[in-house]
């Protein structure tokens, strides 16, 4: 076993520290020590994160799980102080907190120029006005519908839902193909949401279209941030429909009591990567090499944490400060992580020049030696240049765009919307796929989906009670699961009643045409995500919403029920309606490949035919319309090829088109022909 080693070392400057800490560990990997066999511990991310940058600059792959404050990332308090003034704006003066327009008027997604923002203030005080009504009255476009936007939002934040307020904030168009849930296998066209304002944000399209071509780090970075801060507003009084004045709250309440809102996401730019961690983050791993930043009194043993919450002082609960002991016990914990080499490591004095003390714990067991500036300080400049630049930028933490996505894709399984929604170029294509289904930007469910998520969870509780009772339930018994399953929507009070009325409506025609249908034996939402269904190196997954079995014959009829408009025939009528039948019968024929190369059925069952059951009934004939189909062994033969040949694209990070194409159905053709020829 080698010889351990410990080594102190002492630097002027953070810089300088980082810098060694740094080159020494670029060293050892050239030398062939596996980069997973290092870590860098210290107390407190903050330096975690200056390290972090420093390592990019050396292309040093590292693995980071760090802890952001998501409400003070400035593209979310962005959002929090436009929605704050909107709000304010319904007071009963309505004027507002109109303190809050300059610094509104500064944010970069808004490109004004700041020449711009100092006439506006000129105005207003020459006029006697609000900077809100200098703004109506402003010769240029630009001013001028930012300011009726604004008081647009602020009647829309009075009736709408928080997540639709943010849809229209960050400018998110809603895509009337693409499915709102990763668990929906619904095909159904989702209501387009019309422009409520001629002003489109440009909030999405400043930090997040642009940034998808030219720098994804970056992009991935601030998403993060965006889709932690959606889910917890998502979260908060889960099951009931929640307004800006919600989300005002929920902000202040963490704001007040010092309740950080934290983006745990992991920073990994390869598998084998430096791990940096915090010493509470370090308990029960060991690594071969371990180097602990900031060795220095006022960072082991600084202040105590506040009282967060905010309880008396004299009350027992609290818990006891952090005190020399504390400090001693974690420090232990760093150190005892090296299996074989330990190095210390500290810098003399701040950015500001104040004076840092020496770590108490050390004093007479370990003798640092001072590393002075040395012929190596034209390098330092270098580096101190990058990071001025990469800090103005707000870059990430990783150099590589590639794989910055490998975690994401890791055991990535294909489902049909995906597949769908990649093929559909009329909506974006593998561009769109990869915002809304891989990296999953936040958006608001429409109202369409809302309900056909309903419908779907009514029906399958109605067909569970069925099958465990083996008795039909009564047509009550649907329209009270429907009514329960559309209260936890959180759809506004009009919406609601809209859509209770017609769902109901609809379920009642369902029963009474398929009574005599319903079969207790059928497999209702069934999952086929743990039932390892591979086409080659393809892993793909769905649920299927019914599929009918008959023994004698060993078929399953797989069956989709749809919520949107029903369907007579398979060749749609336009552009849009041969898009969304295609669909529709690639859907059918994906469930054919589910079933036939599940764990389940594959060794029982063949599926020769589907069917979809529209819920709303026909106009002609007031019946259920029930569109059937065949499914023939060449398309599931020809589906496969083309899930290969995506699922290959995908894998390698290939979300470009390679060529032009028409427009409409017959560009969507030529792009699936090529990925056939390219298989």
């Amino acid at each position: 076993m080698p010889e351990s080693k410990i080594q102190a070392r002492t630097f002027l400057t953070s810089l300088e520290e980082n810098y060694w800490v740094a080159t020494q560990i670029l060293e050892k990997i050239e030398n062939g020590l596996n980069p997973k066999e290092i870590a860098i511990i210290s107390r407190k991310h903050a330096s975690l994160e200056e390290i972090a940058k420093v390592l990019q600059y050396f292309q040093v792959p590292i693995n980071y799980d760090r802890h952001r404050d998501v409400l003070g990332e400035p593209h979310i308090s962005e959002i929090i102080e436009i929605l704050r003034f909107t709000s304010s704006l319904n007071n009963l003066d309505g004027l507002g907190s109109q303190e809050l327009l300059p610094e509104i008027l500064s944010y970069p997604f808004l490109e004004i120029p700041p020449l711009t923002i100092y006439q506006i203030s000129l105005e207003a005080w020459r006029n006697q006005k609000t900077w809100l009504e200098t703004m109506l009255v402003w010769p240029e476009k630009k001013v001028l519908d930012l300011a009726n936007f604004l008081l647009e939002l602020a009647k829309i934040n009075k009736s709408e839902s928080v997540e639709k307020v943010l849809d229209i904030l960050m400018g998110v168009e809603m895509n009337k193909y693409l499915a709102q849930s990763e668990s929906e296998s619904d095909l159904d066209d989702l209501e387009t949401q019309d422009p409520q304002t001629k002003f489109i944000s440009p909030y999405k399209k400043f930090y997040f279209d642009r940034l998808l071509e030219t720098d994804k780090p970056k992009y991935l970075n601030l998403l993060s941030s965006l889709r932690t801060f959606v889910q917890a507003i998502r979260d908060y009084r889960a099951r009931e429909l929640i307004y800006v004045s919600d989300l005002l709250e929920f902000v202040d309440l963490r704001q007040s009591s010092k309740l950080n809102l934290s983006d745990t996401s992991q920073i990994q730019t390869q598998k084998n990567a430096v791990s940096l961690l915090t010493a509470h983050k370090a308990k029960g791993l060991e690594f071969d090499t371990v180097f602990i930043l900031n060795c220095y009194k006022e960072h082991w043993n600084g202040k105590p944490k506040a009282n967060k919450v905010g309880l008396p002082t004299n009350l027992n609960l609290l818990a006891q400060k952090d005190n020399y002991d504390d400090a001693l016990r974690l420090f232990y914990v760093a150190v005892t992580r090296a299996k074989i080499n330990l190095y210390l490591t500290t810098h003399q004095q701040l950015e500001n020049g104040k004076k840092l003390t020496e770590l108490d714990f050390l004093q007479d067991i370990v003798e640092f030696t001072t590393v002075s500036e040395n012929s190596e300080n034209q390098k330092l400049k270098s580096l101190q240049i990058w990071l001025d630049t990469s800090s103005k930028n707000n870059s990430a933490l990783s150099s590589d765009q590639r794989e910055l996505l490998n975690s994401v894709l890791e055991g990535y399984k294909l489902s049909v919307t995906h597949l769908n929604n990649f093929l559909d170029l009329t909506q974006g294509g593998p561009q769109r796929f990869l915002e809304q289904n891989l990296l999953r930007f936040p958006q608001a469910k429409s109202n369409s989906a809302r309900y056909g998520t309903a419908a779907h969870s009514a029906i399958a509780r109605f067909y569970q009670n069925f099958s465990q009772t083996k008795a039909l339930p009564e047509l009550n018994y649907l329209l009270s699961a429907y009514e329960q399953s559309l209260k936890v929507q959180r759809m506004n009070s009009l919406d609601y009643s809209e859509f209770l009325e017609k769902g109901q409506k609809y379920l009642q025609n369902y029963y009474n045409d398929q009574k005599n249908n319903f079969d207790s034996t059928d497999i209702i939402e069934f999952d086929f995500n743990h039932q390892g269904v591979a086409l080659g190196e393809a892993l793909i997954t769905g649920k299927i919403d019914k599929m009918s079995l008959d023994k004698s014959t060993n078929e399953i009829t797989v069956i989709d029920w749809k919520t949107g408009k029903p369907q007579d025939k398979w060749s749609g009528s336009n552009e849009y309606g041969k898009i969304k039948m295609a669909n529709y019968h690639r859907q059918l024929v994906f469930y054919k490949l589910l079933v036939e190369n599940s764990r389940e059925y594959s060794h029982k069952y063949q599926v020769n035919n589907g069917k979809l059951e529209f819920l709303e009934p026909s106009k002609d004939t007031e019946r259920i319309s029930i569109l059937e189909t065949q499914i023939p062994q060449n398309d599931a033969i020809e589906l496969t090829r083309l899930i290969q040949a995506v699922y290959k694209r995908i894998l390698n990070q290939d979300f470009d088109l390679k060529n032009l194409y028409s427009e409409g159905f017959e560009g969507n053709q030529e792009f699936i022909a090529e990925l056939l020829s390219q298989g």
